[in-house]
């Protein structure tokens, strides 16, 4: 993965659920966007949670699997 988005995982529990966090510093350059609130945008939000669920499929199944994330509607 050449970018991590995840900084840290603070549960993972395997086959059920994964609490993960994500720090976002105002200074970065994607709040620059003309938007009245500074905001983290969407498509890196979509892609920072199928890291971490990425991650929990990893450990329920041992890193014994690769995981594609191919869709999301």
């Amino acid at each position: 993965m050449k970018y991590v988005l995840v900084d840290r995982y603070l549960e993972l529990v395997p086959g059920e659920h994964a609490t993960a966090v994500k720090n976002v510093p105002l200074g970065e350059d994607y709040h620059a966007a003309p938007c009245l609130e500074p905001a983290y945008p969407p498509s890196l939000l979509m892609e920072t949670m199928a890291q971490a669920a990425g991650m929990l499929i990893a450990v329920t199944f041992d890193f014994q699997r690769k995981t594609v994330f191919a869709k999301i509607e």
